[in-house]
């Protein structure tokens, strides 16, 4: 027992910050909707899968899904069959994978720096990075695949140390060997072959950079290409077998990669964005990423100073490590934002060795670069405040809970009363809205605490001030922002069809637009066998011809009165018209952003529920269309006629 007080009186720092990322990941994980990018065809084959008693290969409307490696669907599976089926039970394996990469990226950098202060600020830049912190708590296999990046890096650089040495042990050489082979076995079942010849990649770039590729000669390759075999065969031996595609276990190492990278087979409508990653890597990585620049600056792998040849070596090492996954995706066709968690961690390293340079050799002009860091972060926070102030006050509608509100009434806010003096607001003001300003004014005061502690020139004090804004800043995002955002017209649409579908009915999904595709994680498992997503209207047509039972369905609204003929239009019937954004108030933001063109379609959304009519209904429609055609052309009638005798 003591010696279990004494752990954590030794690493209270570490386990604090543990105890906090994870309160502030799992705060409301359920009150944010389904990311259609990543988790909804995870967590789906997984809900799917388990209703079916399918396990080895996973199953998505009624078909085996065998586009995506299984793994992370099994793990979902588990969780579903411990906790129930639901969005939150789909997120803790996440949250948990994401507390991990935490720690293995605190013993990454205390490997490369051997400074606590570096280990522990490289883990806290990770987790209070935007792009980690709100990716790490979706149900994606990118959060384990950023585990097993980062943990074989830390034992591969173990092994570097040891294998260095002028008499190595045997023992250590084949475990290290044995760790490197069921790491990779795992990676290939968790993203599949082009993650995996990342990893090699990784790892033989530091071997070039530090001059010992003659160490792989002491790995012992038995030991090594056996588990990375012996892990994912029997899974592809199986699913080559039960599927009948004797060519699955090539298609899956080599042919759906390739697929993926040039656009071809089931991605071959998708269109190339070579910038994608880019422009999603700068705010994921705010607010750090204007710290790398002083990093490579302050540390001489760009001055050449002199006795930095080590740091040079490991900074480049982390730094390939970063941009062969950005470069290897950026030129895939197929994107995904969630691919680029494994390679958050090595900036991280990056900025927590900085951050630990500062802690500990503050006052030796040493931190220069990081005073104009430091200007460009004061900026951001400042820029962030005044932003989120125009988005709460002039372009969130005032509506927009309206019809979700939890409380009763919507209450308003008339006037405001200061001591005897009453000033009335030229319009009601949404009192919902006065929650979210506590994050500007968080951002504000950050920025403001900033400014004198480098107007001060105490710069260590920095670090922490930043993480505890941005903590403040995340706490209030899962606490409040992200209830009071949260609209779930997906499940309110699929708690209407549950009640509605009947055991001969049929449902279908029209066009993939995001309200629309997470609307299949809300319907109940036996409604799932009968549910379509289809993309063309004759598609709808072909499925209107039941015999026993009626069709129905959810599209966009745009879609149901574009997109579909009149004849089509005519034999269904809308039953619920749900919402969509009000964006009159957009033309402040336009003036305020100066942007000619700004893609705000994303932010509106109107659906609507269908079903067919009934066969009879449909009949007599049929019939009376007919007779009003005859009435209104009676030669057609005639000319029936005497082509019937002919």
């Amino acid at each position: 027992m003591d010696k279990v007080f004494g752990f954590i009186k030794s690493f209270l720092p570490e386990l604090v910050l543990l105890v906090v990322v994870g309160v502030l990941l799992a705060l409301n994980v359920g009150a944010f909707e389904i990311d259609t990018y990543t988790e909804l065809f995870h967590i789906e084959a997984a809900k799917e899968s388990l209703a079916a008693g399918r396990f080895a290969i996973p199953l998505i409307s009624g078909h085996d899904y065998l586009i995506r490696a299984p793994f992370w669907t099994w793990v979902v599976m588990g969780f579903f069959k411990v906790l129930g089926v639901s969005l939150w039970a789909a997120r803790i394996p996440a949250i948990i994978c994401a507390l991990l990469g935490l720690a293995f990226t605190y013993m990454l950098t205390l490997e490369l720096t051997k400074s606590r202060f570096s280990g522990f600020f490289a883990a806290t830049a990770l987790g209070t990075t935007w792009g980690y912190f709100h990716m790490g708590s979706l149900s994606t296999a990118d959060i384990l695949a950023a585990d097993i990046y980062v943990a074989f890096a830390w034992a591969f650089l173990q092994w570097h140390s040891f294998a260095g040495r002028r008499n190595t042990i045997q023992v250590e050489m084949d475990l290290f060997s044995g760790v490197f082979g069921a790491l990779i076995g795992l990676l290939v079942l968790v993203k599949g072959s082009v993650a995996v010849g990342l990893l090699l990649i990784i790892a033989f770039s530091y071997l070039l950079l530090t001059n010992s590729t003659a160490l792989c000669a002491k790995l012992n390759l038995g030991l090594l290409l056996g588990p990375a075999f012996l892990i994912p065969l029997p899974w592809l031996f199986w699913v080559s077998v039960k599927s009948g595609n004797l060519m699955f276990i090539s298609d899956y190492l080599i042919g759906q990669p390739f697929s993926r990278m040039v656009g071809a087979g089931p991605w071959a409508k998708l269109k190339p964005d070579w910038l994608f990653y880019v422009k999603q890597l700068l705010p994921g990585l705010m607010p750090y990423v204007v710290f790398i620049p002083s990093v490579l600056l302050d540390s001489g792998l760009l001055s050449g100073r002199r006795g930095h040849v080590q740091e040079q070596q490991w900074m480049t090492w982390l730094l390939i490590w970063f941009g062969a996954g950005v470069l290897v995706y950026s030129l895939s066709v197929f994107h995904e934002p969630s691919l680029m968690l494994p390679f958050y961690p090595p900036l991280a390293v990056l900025v927590g060795y900085y951050f630990g340079q500062v802690m500990e050799t503050a006052g030796n002009g040493g931190t220069s670069a990081y005073n104009g860091s430091l200007i460009a972060v004061i900026a951001l926070m400042m820029l962030g405040a005044v932003l989120g102030a125009v988005l709460i006050f002039q372009v969130i509608p005032s509506h927009y809970v309206s019809g979700f509100w939890h409380l009763p009434g919507q209450a308003v806010i008339e006037s405001l009363q200061l001591g005897k003096h009453q000033i009335d607001l030229p319009e009601a003001f949404p009192l919902w809205k006065f929650w979210l300003i506590p994050g500007p004014f968080i951002l504000l005061i950050g920025g403001f605490m900033l400014f004198l502690l480098q107007a001060e020139r105490r710069l260590t004090a920095t670090p922490l001030t930043m993480i505890i804004t941005f903590s403040l800043f995340f706490l209030f995002v899962k606490l409040l922002y992200l209830p009071v955002m949260h609209r779930s017209v997906p499940e309110t649409l699929a708690l209407q069809l549950n009640r509605q579908v009947g055991r001969h009915d049929a449902v279908v999904l029209y066009s993939l637009h995001p309200d629309i595709k997470r609307v299949l994680f809300y319907l109940d498992g036996a409604k799932i066998a009968r549910t379509r997503i289809v993309r063309k209207p004759d598609l709808i047509a072909q499925n209107l011809d039941m015999p026993n039972g009626t069709l129905y369905g959810v599209m966009r609204e745009k879609r149901y009165f574009g997109d579909l003929p009149p004849s089509l239009r005519d034999e269904l019937q809308v039953t619920r018209y749900d919402w969509k954004w009000d964006t009159s108030h957009l033309d402040e933001l336009k003036k305020f952003l100066v942007v000619r063109q700004p893609r705000f379609d994303k932010m509106k959304s109107g659906i609507v529920i269908f079903r067919s009519l009934p066969k009879v209904s449909l009949q007599a429609m049929r019939e009376a269309a007919a007779m009003e055609r005859l009435l209104a052309n009676p030669e057609e009638e005639t000319e029936g006629k005497s082509r019937h005798r002919r």
